[in-house]
Formats: C-alpha cells, sequence, structure tokens
C-alpha cells in the first residue's frame, strides 16, 4: 500500500440510490487524500458498517429506509465519536436541516448531484467545510 493511501481519510458512504453513491466515488476517485473504504444503503446497516470499519469520514444522506439519515448519524456517533460526518439532502427545509444540524455532523451538505465546485481536498484536510451549489464554504 503506498504512504499516500495509508494517510488517506478512510470515508464510508450511505445512500439509498447507487447512482449516487456511484456519482460521490466517481468525484473522489482521482483523490490522494480520501479513500471510499465502505457503502451503506440504509440507516441501519451504516452503524454496522462505521463500527466494523471505523472511518475517519461518513457521507450520509438524510432520508434513508431502515432509519433516517439524522437518528443513523446520532447512533454512529455514540459508537464512533471521532468520525466527521456530513449529513446531505436534496431538500433546503430550514426545519429538516435544523434536524440534521442537531444529530452532530461534522458539516451539512447540498445534494452530491449539485456538489459541481466542491473540492475533495478541503475535505481531505480535515478542516470542517459545507457544500452547496455555489461550492464548498
Amino acid at each position: 500500500m503506498s504512504s499516500s493511501l495509508r494517510e488517506a481519510k478512510r470515508v464510508v458512504l450511505c445512500d439509498d440510490h447507487e447512482i449516487v453513491r456511484d456519482a460521490i466515488k466517481s468525484r473522489m476517485a482521482n483523490s490522494n487524500t480520501l479513500q471510499i473504504v465502505g457503502e451503506a444503503s440504509n440507516g441501519r446497516d451504516v452503524v454496522d458498517v462505521v463500527k466494523e470499519l471505523e472511518p475517519d469520514v461518513l457521507i450520509i444522506d438524510v432520508e434513508l429506509p431502515k432509519r433516517d439519515g439524522i437518528e443513523a448519524t446520532k447512533e454512529v456517533l455514540k459508537v464512533r465519536p471521532r468520525t466527521k460526518v456530513i449529513i446531505f439532502t436534496a431538500h433546503a427545509q430550514p426545519d429538516l436541516l435544523a434536524l440534521a444540524l442537531r444529530a452532530g455532523p461534522t458539516s451539512p451538505a447540498a445534494s452530491p448531484r449539485r456538489w459541481r465546485n466542491c473540492s475533495t481536498s478541503r475535505l481531505g484536510s480535515g478542516r470542517s467545510s459545507s457544500c452547496s451549489p455555489r461550492g464548498c464554504g
């Protein structure tokens, strides 16, 4: 294993749509600072995946089957508090965003299909950032 992969942030993705997970993986494919180590398609399984793989970062959707992303985030942070969480949604409803923020993510983000200007290097740096249609902040 190269030294850059040993230093890379280990990332788990959670979204119930495979096409979304594939889009995120494609966006991160050329990153030397990020390594996708696991995936989950629902809010129940992601907790087990995080326990097993101990990622540095979890990227999770708000709307998931079996347990929504908000509740899953709370559970993940109980079992693995060192994991940084980026929670995203395609919905810009203030009430939903407020609930998501109360779950304790490191960063809220817009839907991945709107991440056109976001840089994976910001995530790999360990700094907190959020993504929006205008880019990372």
